[in-house]
This record gives structure tokens, sequence and C-alpha cells, in this order.
């Protein structure tokens, strides 16, 4: 493992504020200057709405990934050799990556961005399949031509959009490496986020009108520029369009307001909003779309043409993740700083009001960083603050205005607050950016030769202090008339970075005096510790406290920082040079002293002791950072080991730690994962470790009776507990390897004093679809793809056994293959091989097909999904026998299997070194369960995911495509009431329509039965939610996280109707996925006047205002189930039955200050209340095409058990229809509980039914159902 799996920086973003409610912490625009108010939610708090991102990586593979509760699922991509992948999996505090394992040797080759495989960075940054269908990459290039669309050219790179759809073809020829690409790298995303603001103040104008910037050239890198507007109306000289919307045109209004702050003339008000420097010549590079949107390698793109183009100044009002500087886009500013003497200036970002905020390329050392203020010269709530990450450099270098602030307005645009058509009004660092561009220019034209370098230090030295500290304001707020003036001027700021060991460090400080008079100064220089502490005597000084600089000339004073006067960490403050005449300069200093490190070595070694070459560790601070308030870099918890040849180091401070490692095996002779963990180890020395393979026990949980492995994921786990006021951390390592057959090994681990080390192995196991028995009589033990055997071959076949070439007609064909000689990927190429002599057997006729690599202790090769026939794949060793006894085979595949087993097998802290179980079905809970569909073509599948409650941070599988209709017993357990198991079952049509079902259960220890299961039972309608006895939501430790949102709820007086799915059975859709706009209309009325839903365009759902006294309503409710495919609603692809649903519910609501039921959680509040609206639940005994197979069937009537003022439903009338247009009563007798038996209809085909019940309190339901269920 190297650097090169190290996160990246956040999404780049355009730098204008925004609330605090849901927003990346890049930059955007704010209301006012005002921040919303935080408050914690009281308990049980708001729900927390998961959202499903459907992710397609690189290689073209696609993780589903779920935030609540964080779960993710894999959905393997088509290899051109038709090999099956396993996937490494890491979780920590920078996200959840998903690594195929044909990607590791790319990456740890350094040819590959492993941010390309952070599923939360990458839905972050917008790049789900729903937002966009391309991949952006930014590749640099080896020379060789290549066939590829080249969006924009970098120096050195090239910007490329992946097509999603064609991306496993890209990544067959990125592996190849026929592309001439050296390395590929996740090209950022840029996005701005804007609010609105109200107009108060105008851009800052120069005192002197001879200073308007005239001659100087500024860039504008961001949305393009209306060159038509008033105010900049022959100000552009030169355009040109990075964001592919094929013009240079302003359709967003960023980019205007942004130049008309710099360089507008105010001709549309009077000169009321005329810009700083309105003689300036301007630039527009275009790196933004009409949305606002861009990516990396555009704005790199821009800058690099603002440079070729000559511009002095370039102004940077956009924002990416926080770094260090060491980004591209810091590492492009810096060094076009250098090389031309630009100056860029750059917005800080809006991720205040937290320190250590600062955003590239405000990052960047040269960059002049401005955060803003406002009018009153208070600090913008929105406004980052410094110091840089990891070395303490002072950022941001000053402030300006940068709330409410009136420019340009674009045609067609609205951004911000509109003041009229020609102006709007908008905050952020955004707005204080060009304040600062502009006063550039006006130095610049007074001083042509000065570089950017000069520049900058005149307007930071010469800023006003507004009395904030030294990381939030830099030297101070801009002060345009003493940059003008001032004729003594200092640096920007003075850091000193990193200050290692204990011997003191010094920093020259250089004034100048550009003035005609002798100047005699003052010096002084406050100290802060970073934790308020006063810090110890000449921790930091100055070696004199006064100068004398003759006109013309340069004096300097010399900054000492002794690291060892005091405690580590960070330390800041101001140096102040005042002269006779009452002026200052102020120049920022600062200083990191770190904490003495000691090198910890990781080694790691594979399992033949040799140097780990695909593998990967990083080392976790056990002590959370905690210990040291001066030190505010120590909240780094994990720290990535840059492995070379299996050998990594990384300095750190002394502290208790553990690391966590994986190595990959993957070849002929063995396909292994190895979880390596060392824990609690104290460094107060020089330190080695070892992760061994060698040392890894095996880890498998097992069944006494023949199974297929279907679904597959190791994950060892340091859990570390929150500290008081602090919080916890989870770091994960794991193997998610599906259907694949790894052998899967851990480091045994004694439990840990402080947290736990943890490892769970979660399998899905069916009962063995083949036998394969050969002329002897002997069965063995085949690899194969359980779906496309299942697919083609079921029944007891006998084959001839013949090899390839000849008659093949109807045989089996065994094929041996010979182990390849020189290829740089050796499993890839007997993949190919395979594939390939399947193709050919099926064309000539075979069978099936039998493959073994011949090599002494070859494995089985992985069966390729999809072949064009049956394949089966053999160890060396039974592969040799079976040819060499030729004759017959006798292949017998069962189309279903008699049982499935969920296994999750939790060491909470600990891993013995015994990790291998074995369990008898009786050792399980058994669940007779049965999978109903009615409509032919369907694909069905599950995912179930165990949870293990307080010792997970994300839960992977890659889930098992099922038979559906089908029946079988589910086997789960080991009982383990501190695992919440959460059961997801999915019909679907591929790529046009799905809906999943699920439902949450705990199984405790000694259980051995649950009642059946009838999962997509008939008719599936529209309900309120109602929580199982076992569900984890009822938990009083659950804590919240397994809630459930309350639907056909009142939440004050705002109501909501139901919004899941239920079906027969009572499994329910995810309310996240529920897509209730395209199969459901809801109308509410109060009397007879009809209420209309709350305005919201953004709605998922429909919301209502109810009165606040007691009143009735009366909702209708229409639901039609979409003719064509919807991904998460129900359509008529899926489902034959219930395809219209009419519902009309009459009852009383009052507003209620009531908490939700244990387990529910309200949709924006902590006071909700379930309202009295009847629920039917049918309960008919269906097969499994939703068939009625029985005389009588049940209805539970009766309101959510949680209801505000219901009562015991009194009377139930049940009508039945097969055209939906007679009508045929039918009586329904009370069974008590709420409970009604109904006879069946003596009726054939699709029979409708419509229920009319009432209650003790006069609430009533009409609910009619087309096509119920199918009888006959």
């Amino acid at each position: 493992m190297s650097a090169r799996f190290r996160a990246l920086a956040g999404a780049a973003l355009l730098v204008c504020a925004i609330p605090l409610y849901g927003a990346p912490p890049g930059a955007s625009a704010a209301p006012g200057g005002t921040p919303p108010a935080r408050t914690a939610p009281a308990e049980p708090g708001p729900a927390e709405p998961a959202s499903p991102h459907r992710v397609t990586l690189i290689t073209g593979d696609v993780v589903v990934y779920d935030d609540n509760p964080a779960a993710a699922r894999i959905e393997p991509a088509p290899r051109e050799n038709g090999g099956r992948l396993a996937f490494t999996t890491t979780t920590n505090s920078r996200g959840v990556s998903v690594y195929p394992s044909d990607a590791v040797p790319l990456i740890t080759a350094g040819r590959l961005d492993p941010a390309l495989f952070n599923v939360t960075t990458l839905a972050a940054e917008g790049r789900t399949d729903g937002e966009t269908p391309v991949i952006p990459v930014i590749a640099k290039t080896d020379g060789r031509p290549a066939a590829l669309a080249v969006t924009t050219h970098l120096t050195g790179a090239v910007g490329l959009r992946v097509d999603k759809a064609q991306a496993p073809g890209f990544w067959n020829a990125l592996k190849s490496d026929s592309l001439g690409l050296s390395k590929v790298s996740l090209d950022r995303k840029v996005k701005p986020v804007l609010d609105h603001a109200a107009p108060r103040s105008a851009p800052a104008a120069a005192p002197d009108p001879d200073a308007e910037g005239t001659g100087v050239t500024v860039a504008v890198v961001d949305t393009g520029i209306d060159v038509g507007h008033p105010d900049l109306v022959g100000r552009v000289a030169a355009e040109a369009d990075f964001s592919g919307d094929g013009d240079t045109g302003d359709h967003h209004g960023h980019g205007t307001h942004v130049a008309s702050t710099i360089a507008g003339s105010g001709a549309a008000s009077g000169g009321k909003y005329r810009g700083v420097a309105p003689g300036a010549t301007l630039l527009s590079a275009k790196v933004f779309d009409r949305t606002g949107s861009g990516d990396e390698s555009q704005v790199m793109a821009g800058i690099e043409w603002a440079v070729a183009q000559g511009a002095k100044i370039v102004n940077l009002s956009l924002g990416a993740g926080v770094t260090d500087g060491t980004d591209p886009l810091s590492e492009l500013v810096d060094r076009l700083s250098a090389e031309h003497g630009t100056l860029f200036v750059a917005a800080a970002g809006n991720s205040g009001s937290g320190d250590r905020t600062v955003t590239t390329p405000g990052a960047a050392a040269s960059a002049l960083t401005v955060g803003a203020v406002d009018r009153d010269d208070r600090l913008a709530w929105f406004s980052s603050r410094g110091p840089r990450l990891r070395d303490a450099l002072v950022k941001p270098e000053i402030v300006a205005p940068g709330v409410d602030v009136v420019a340009a307005r674009a045609a067609g645009t609205s951004m911000g607050t509109p003041v009229d058509d020609r102006y709007t009004s908008s905050s952020g660092t955004s707005m204080a950016t060009p304040h600062v561009a502009g006063a550039a220019a006006l130095l610049a034209q007074q001083h042509p030769d000065w570089t950017g370098g000069v520049i900058k230090d005149v307007l930071a030295s010469t800023a006003k202090d507004v009395g904030l500290k030294w990381y939030e304001q830099g030297a101070g707020r801009l002060d345009i008339p003493r940059a003008l003036t001032q004729r003594m001027t200092g640096p920007a700021s003075a850091g000193f970075g990193r200050v290692e060991g204990t011997e003191p460090a010094a920093h020259q400080v250089v004034y100048r005096n550009e003035g005609g008079t002798p100047q005699h100064v003052d010096l002084s220089l406050g100290v802060q510790s970073w934790d308020g502490t006063p810090p110890k005597p000449d921790s930091m000084r100055l070696t004199t406290g006064s100068l004398s600089l003759p006109p013309g000339s340069t004096a300097a004073t010399t900054v000492t920082v002794d690291p060892d006067a005091g405690p580590a960490g960070v330390y800041g403050g101001t140096i102040v040079v005042g002269d006779a005449q009452g002026g200052t300069i102020r120049t920022p200093v600062s200083t990191y002293n770190p904490p003495p490190a000691q090198p910890i070595s990781v080694r790691v070694l594979d399992s033949t002791g040799a140097p780990a070459t695909e593998a990967l560790a990083q080392v976790v601070d056990d002590a959370l950072g905690e210990g040291n308030r001066n030190d505010p870099f120590l909240d780094q918890v994990e720290h990535w080991v840059d492995l070379v040849g299996g050998v990594g180091r990384v300095s750190l401070p002394r502290s208790t730690y553990s690391v966590l490692g994986w190595v990959v095996e993957n070849g002929l002779t063995a396909r292994r994962w190895c979880g390596l963990g060392a824990s609690e180890l104290v460094v107060d020395k020089p330190t080695t470790v070892t992760l061994d393979c060698r040392a890894a026990v095996p880890v498998r949980g097992d069944t006494t009776v023949r199974t297929d492995q279907r679904d597959r994921t190791v994950t060892l786990r340091r859990v570390l507990p929150a500290p008081a006021g602090g919080v916890g951390n989870t770091t994960e390592i794991g193997l998610s390897a599906g259907a694949a057959d790894w052998e899967t090994r851990v480091t045994p681990a004694a439990p840990t004093k402080v947290g736990a080390i943890s490892l769970q192995d979660y399998a899905i196991l069916g009962s063995a679809a083949v036998d394969l028995v050969d002329a002897g009589g002997r069965r063995l033990d085949p690899g194969y793809d359980v779906g496309s055997v299942t697919g083609s071959l079921v029944g007891g076949h006998r084959f001839a056994l013949v090899p390839p070439g000849g008659d093949v007609k109807g045989k089996a064909v065994v094929v041996r293959i010979a182990p390849p000689t020189g290829a740089a990927d050796p499993v890839g190429a007997v993949d190919l091989a395979m594939s390939k002599a399947a193709q050919t057997a099926a064309r000539a006729g075979a069978a099936a097909l039998v493959a073994y690599v011949d090599l002494p202790g070859a494995i089985a090769p992985t069966p390729p999904v999809g072949a064009a026939l049956p394949v089966f794949t053999l160890d060396q060793a039974q592969g040799e026998s079976l040819r060499a006894k030729g004759g017959d085979v006798t292949i017998t595949v069962r189309a279903t299997p008699e049982a499935m087993f969920n296994l999750s097998v939790v060491d909470r802290n600990g891993v013995p070194k015994d990790r291998v179980r074995r369990y008898r079905p009786e050792d399980l809970v058994a669940t007779r369960t049965a999978y109903h569909a009615d409509q032919p073509g369907l694909t069905a599948g599950k995912s179930w995911y165990a949870f293990p409650d307080g010792l997970w941070k994300t839960q992977f599988v890659q889930g098992v495509g099922i038979t559906a209709p089908g029946t079988w017993t589910e086997y789960t357990g080991p009982g383990d009431q501190r695992t919440v198991w959460k059961r997801v079952t999915t019909l679907g049509v591929p790529g046009r329509a799905a809906l999943s079902i699920n439902r949450f259960n705990v199984y405790k220890p000694g259980e051995r039965t649950r009642p059946d299961e009838f999962w997509f039972r008939a008719p599936l309608r529209p309900g309120a939610v109602e929580l199982n006895a076992d569900h984890p939501g009822r938990y009083p430790s659950a804590e919240g996280r397994w809630r459930v949102p309350c639907s056909q709820c009142r939440e004050g007086d705002m109501f909501t109707p139901a919004l899941q799915w239920v079906d027969g059975q009572g499994f329910v859709s995810p309310q996240e996925n529920s897509k209730y706009f395209a199969t459901t209309t809801a109308r509410l009325f109060r009397d007879d006047l009809e209420i209309l839903p709350v305005k919201d365009p953004f709605a998922r759902f429909p919301r209502f205002a109810l009165a606040p006294r007691s009143a009735r309503y009366r909702l209708e409710v229409t639901d039609v189930m979409a003719g064509a495919g919807r991904i998460g609603a129900p359509s008529t692809l899926l489902f034959g039955h219930a395809r219209r649903i009419e519902t009309t519910w009459t009852f009383t609501s009052s507003r209620s200050d009531d908490a939700p039921p244990p387990g529910y959680s309200c949709q924006h509040g902590d006071r909700c209340a379930f309202q009295p609206l009847i629920q039917v639940d049918y309960r008919l005994p269906l097969d499994v095409t939703n068939t009625l197979s029985g005389d009588t069937f049940d209805l539970a009537v009766a309101s959510h058990t949680g209801a505000h003022d219901a009562g015991p439903v009194v009377w139930v009338h049940v009508a039945w229809s097969t055209d939906g247009t007679t009508w045929t009563d039918v009586v329904a007798k009370p069974r008590g509980g709420g409970v009604w038996s109904v006879a069946a209809p003596a009726a054939s085909g699709d029979v409708s039914l419509r229920v009319d019940a009432r209650d003790s309190r006069g609430n009533t339901v009409r609910q009619t159902i087309r096509g119920t269920y199918r009888s006959g």
C-alpha cells in the first residue's frame, strides 16, 4: 500500500456561502451574514432518510451504497475474460472504498487513483448514476497515441469522460496498457451552492480617481461573463470555454457578479455599483457550466489558459476540499506563480465556522487567500478559518467584504437575491475575493514592475486589524487607501511550517521603504498558544525591537521559534510595525511544533514469508488524538503506510496504536486474502511491526450439509469508543468475495483493553445445486456459476466425456489449460482461455465443459459468469483424474435450493486461533420461506445484511440471485441478539423495473424456528409501517439508529400520508426509494374544502397543512401501477395484481405534542403522532403465483397501533367483483383481535375486493383493490 491509497481533497466548489443544513463543506452563498441557528435535536430526533447511491466505478462495477444504515451492495461487471472477481474494502473516516481485485495491482503501481473507488467521495461529488452518465478522469499520457475522446488538454495530461455504459471496455483497455495512459485520476467536482442575500453594500472603490487598474489584465476563472451587461461592455478582452457548454456566456450568474466587483463600470446604476478597478482588462475562462458545475481539469485548464494569455492577476472565487496545499490545484497555482510571477487571489472557502477549513486552491502557499467579513468588520459565519492543515501556515492572509455584496446580474439568471434586472446580491468568500483582486489591479497599475508576490505582500501587510485571530483574518481587512499610499510594507505572512526537533528555528522578515523619507519603526510581536494558554516567554521572539530604513531600502528582523520552550502544538500571532505617523504594518506569523515523533516501520509479508506486493496497511491512533489541546492536528486518527516492496514507515507522536492491513494473493495455486492486525502497540521508541500472513489462521463459516457459496464478506474492525465530549472511530478492512471461492485468513488477536478488535464472517450459502460424478462413481467438487448452470441444465444428465476437437455434440468436453508462460496476469490469461474454449465448444454443440489448469497444485479456476454453455472447473488433481478415467460423466442440476443458510459469525472483541465454524441446520433459526411472483421473466435477488450492533461502520454484500417463484427453508444465525439483520428482497426486469421490500430482525440465541414467510405475497398496497416484534428500533439500546419514519402521521399541523408499499406479509418498501409521485395521487379535504399540498418543487411526497383545532378530514388516495418500468416503484412489469387501488379515509385529527411510539421517528422534528386511518391487512392463502389456494381468508382491520384518537373497528363490509363493475357482498365475521374472517368468493380469474370499515370513534375507510388476487 502506498500514498496512492490516501484519500484526496473533497469536492471543489464555487466559494459562496450556504446554510449548514446538508451542504457540502466547500463554499457557497449565504443568507445575509447571519448563520442559521444550530441546536441539538431532542430525542427521539428526526428521521435521517437514507439515500441509496448507485455508483458505477471506472471498472464498470456498481456499488449501491446506503447511508443509514451504512451498507453497500456490490454488482460486479462482467470481465472480458469471463472471470469472477473479489473486492477488497476499507471503511474509515475518509469514507467507504471498494477495490476490485483486478484494480489493486494498478493502484499499488501508482497508475490508478484510489479516489476512483471511494464511494463516499463519488456520491458526495454528484457522481452517482442518477446524476451523471460519465466518469470524469484526468489521465497522464505517456506519449503514445490513443483513440480517446479528450475533453480538456492540460500540461502533460488530458481530461476524459468515460461513459459508464462503456466503462468495462475502457477498463479492459486500461489494464492491457493499450491506451497510452500512465496514470488515471479522478477529475474532482467543482460545483457552486448558492443562496439568497439582501442587498446592502456595493464593492469598495479606490480613493484615487486615477487608480482604476488601467492596463492591468485580470482573469476571472468562473461561470463566464455576461459581456453584454452595461457594466462590463468592452471590458472583456478574451474568452474561452472549458465548461462543455459550447459558449462563453454566463448562464449561471456567479462569474458576472465576480467580474463586475473587480472591474464593473457601474453604468447601469449611475456609478453606484462601480467595481474596484473599473479600468482593468478582463479575461474570462469559463470553467463551470450553466448549472455552476465543473471538474478539476476544467479549472486547471482555465488557469493555464489565463496565464498563457498574460493575466497579471487571476481571480479564483472557487474552492475544493480542505487540503494541506499538496493537491493538484494548489500545486498548479504555486508552480505558475513561481514561473510567471502571476498573483492568484483565491477564496478561503465557506467551511466556517470551524478552524483548519481553508480549501484548495486557497491552501496554496503562494495564493493570496481571502476570508470574508460583513460591513461591520465582523467575520462572516461561513468564512473558512485557518491555519493550513499539517503545517499551520497562515491562511487566509486577508479578509474583505463578502456579505450582501451587490454586483452585476447576468441576463437570464437569478443567482443570489436579485435587486433589479441588472444587479443581484450574494454572500460568500467568492464575493470577498474579487475585492482583493481589484485592489491588486490598482497596485499593479501603480507598480507595473511588481511581481504578484510583492503585490500580495503589500495588500496583506497594509490591512486593517479588525480584532480577529491571526488564523481568521490573517493580517486584517483589506484597506485599499493604505495599500495605495503606504510607502513601507512587509511580508504577507511569516510561516515556519513544521518545526521538527528541539533546536530553535529562525525566519527572516524583510521590510521595504518605498517612500522618499527615512523610516524609524518599532516592532512588537504578540503570540498566542492554540489552546489559549499564555505561551512561555521566548517561545517565539524577535531579534530587535526597532528598525531604521533609509528611502528605497530594506531592513530585516529575525523571528525565532524555540520548540522546546513550551508544549508541542500551534503558536501564532502578529508582528506589528508602527511608524512615527501612527501607521502600522502587520505580518501574521505561525509555527507548528509537532510532538516528538517515533518511526513506526511496517513490514507486510505474504503466505510464503516474502514481502507482499499487493497489500495495504494503515496505523490507527487508539488514543483518538486526545491528550494535547494545543495541537489541533492530532485528530487525524488513521495514517496510511506507504508500502514499497511490502515495507513502509510512518513517524507519529508517542501514543498507543493499532495496525490493520490486508494481503491479496490471486494466482493459479492460491486465491487468498489475509486480514492482518496488531492492536494496542505502545509506541514510545522506534518500533517495527510485522504483519505476517503466515501467522493468520483460516476463517470459514460452513454447514454440515453440502452447499454452494452464494455471497461472502469477511471484515476485520478496530472499534474505538468515543471519549467524553468526543467522537469514536471504527476502521474496517475486508474482502467481499461474492460467490468466488477465496481462502480467507486473519491474524489471531487478544481482546483489546479499549474498544474492540472484532471479526465478522458473513456468508450466504445454498444447498449444492450440482452433483458431478465421474465414471467410477466418485463425486467431484466442481466450481460453477449457479445462475448459469441452473438456467440451462436442470435435471440429471449423463454425458460422454471427450477432449476438445472432433465430435463433441451433446457431450461434455474436458479442457486441460496449460499454465501461461510470461503472462503479466496468469489468472486473467487462464480465464480468457477458458472463455474461448467454452465459446468453441458451444459452437460445436457440446453440452458442457469441464476445465482445469495443468499445473501441480493448481486450484479450480473461477468459473465464468454467463458463459456460452455450462462450465465446471476442477483443481488439477481432480481434473487429471477425470481426464485419465474418461468414460461418462453424470451431472445433476437442481433448479432451486432445498435450503439457504444465512450466517454471520461475530467475534466481538478478540480473534481466536480456531476460527473455522460448522453449523448444523438445527443450530440455526429455520423459516420456511416462499418467494412469490406472478409475472413471467422476472429476476429476483436477496441482499441480507448482518449488522453487529456497535461494531460496524459499513456492511458489504454482493447479493444473491434467487428463483422466483420458489419455496425453500431459510436458516439464519447463529442467534445473536446484538446482530441486526436487514433482509432485502428485490423483483426486477433488468434495466427497466425493480422494487425491493425489506424487514429488520434480531435472532436470539436458542431460537430454532420462525413462522413461515411469504415475500411479495399479494396484494401490494400503500400503508404505514407496523414494526415487527423483534424490530431493533424497539430496543432501548438502539439510540435511534434503526428507527422508522412515521407516515400517515401528523407533525405539529403538517400531515404526511402513507409513503411505503406493504405486501401481504407486512414486508415494506424503503421510504427513501418510494417514487411516490410515479404511482400515487393524494387529495385531502376538510369538510368539503380541498387542502392543497404544501408547495415544494423538491418534495418526494406530499405534505398537507391541517387546522390547529380538532377537525374532520377526508383523504382520497389513488394508486396506479406504472405501465412503463420504474426503478423503486411498483410496475405492471413486476406485478399482475393490485394494479389500481382506490382508498378513501375519513378521520378526526387534532394536534398532539406526544413523542412517536418507540421505534419510530418524525420526519422533521421530535413530536408527531400516527393518525387514525384504518388499515386493511390482507391475509390471503395464496400459492407462490399469488393464486388463491383456500376457501376462506382473513382481514386484519385496524388503525396503526400507535394511532392518536383511534378506536377498535366495530364494522367491516366486504364485496368482490371480477369485472370491476358488478359487486357481490360477502359476509365478514369477527374473530377477535381486529381480525375478520371472509368466505372466499366462488370465482375464477382476477378477483377484486372492496372493503369498508368503521371504528368506534367514527373513523372510516373504503378500499378497492382491482385484481387483489387470482382465483382458479
